[in-house]
């Protein structure tokens, strides 16, 4: 099977969305059951036997770690890559200007489209665009009707939680196109060791409860709350160590409001399973995510999750079992999670449920799910996909 992959960013371990994209890759190169050739206008770590094309890219104004790419000056290498690939399959990983190109290319050569939500964009209009004003409502309509038109122009979703199929389908994407498929979890690099090292306790001279959060430090993921959380637990003589993994647009700022808490930045996926086996409790109040990886792999290693009530959290997160959802900016609430997890009578029970959570499939279940999705549109007659 032949797979023209579109992605904006290849860049292993960026994000969420990369992780999963060079699983994929990775397995495939091993297997050998997908043949792929790659366009994104950042490549990093990228597995150089892979053919693939660079497109010239934008670095957004408003976020430096992400690039706009812009396949209009490349239009005829994309139409080469066509043309002498022959691919089986256009897989899009974002609905961005490039994922809108390749779609109408891909419709031109009668090639079927595949997609996986990986990124919640519509959301995050709200942390850039003020939609209580007339032209900000007027910005956000127009992205919307864009967005849901590029989904419904494909062959098949991939949505990763119950709850994302669902917002998808509120916001008007067409409900036969949508299926579910989880993420995976590298069990080799994230497991529990059922024990700590003293890091934390030699870096903030104290026996205080270790509150750790990871992700790409920007605005989206509702950092404000963490800021927040920190400042009510200052003000009101609260015992907690927080620890910030992960860089950012937000860095700067979040470690200026944050003077007391440890930042420790980018970490390697191997030492990042020390860290959340380090820690007591995973706080999580971003409401945008589409599944939230991080979540999963902290929860593999043993950390009870206090969330927010939003996103993919509800599907990830066993309110009251292994972890507690909360409103979005409920600080107190956050505050009551916290102490009523880390309960001593409370706390070995929410970290049993954590280590079995339902969701850990490994990356290798996840590969075989995503070949089975491809050849079930590839089956599909074609006057049947040229309809949807």
């Amino acid at each position: 099977m032949k797979v023209l992959l579109v992605a904006d960013i290849l860049r292993r371990d960026f994000d969420g969305c990369n992780r999963t994209l060079f699983q994929l890759l990775d397995r495939s190169l091993e297997k050998r059951e997908i043949e792929y050739y790659c366009v994104a206008s950042v490549f990093e770590n990228f597995p150089p036997q892979m053919r693939h094309q660079k497109v010239p890219q934008l670095t957004l104004p408003f976020n430096k770690d992400y690039q706009m790419a812009l396949p209009i000056f490349i239009s005829a290498k994309i139409n080469k890559v066509f043309s002498e690939f022959k691919p089986d399959i256009v897989h899009i990983t974002t609905p961005s200007w490039l994922g809108n190109f390749m779609l109408r290319v891909a419709k031109k050569h009668n090639i079927p489209v595949t997609t996986i939500y990986h990124t919640n964009f519509i959301s995050y209009v709200d942390y850039y665009i003020n939609t209580k004003t007339y032209f900000g409502q007027k910005a956000y309509d127009f992205v919307l009707k864009k967005y849901v038109s590029f989904y419904n122009q494909c062959n098949k979703i991939l949505s990763p939680t119950k709850s994302m199929k669902e917002h998808l389908i509120k916001l008007g994407v067409k409900s036969d196109l949508l299926e579910i498929m989880a993420r995976g979890i590298n069990k080799d690099l994230f497991f529990f060791k059922n024990q700590k090292s003293n890091r934390f306790k030699e870096f903030f001279k104290n026996d205080h409860k270790n509150i750790l959060f990871a992700s790409r430090l920007v605005w989206e993921k509702n950092l404000k709350v963490i800021i927040e959380i920190y400042n009510y637990c200052n003000e009101n003589q609260l015992s907690f160590n927080f620890i910030i993994v992960g860089d950012g647009v937000g860095y700067t700022k979040m470690k200026d409001a944050m003077p007391r808490a440890l930042f420790l930045g980018e970490v390697n996926q191997n030492d990042l399973c020390d860290v959340y086996n380090d820690a007591d409790l995973f706080l999580f109040p971003s409401v945008t995510e589409t599944f939230g990886n991080v979540v999963l792999e902290a929860m593999t290693c043993g950390l009870p999750v206090v969330a927010s009530l939003g996103g993919s959290n509800t599907d990830v997160v066993g309110n009251g079992i292994n972890g507690i959802l909360v409103s979005e900016n409920d600080i107190t609430g956050y505050i009551n999670a916290f102490n009523h997890i880390l309960q001593e009578q409370n706390y070995s029970t929410f970290q049993k449920e954590a280590l079995h959570n339902k969701l850990s499939k490994s990356w290798g279940e996840i590969y075989y799910e995503f070949v089975d999705r491809l050849n079930e549109v590839l089956l599909k007659p074609k006057s049947q996909s040229a309809l949807l």
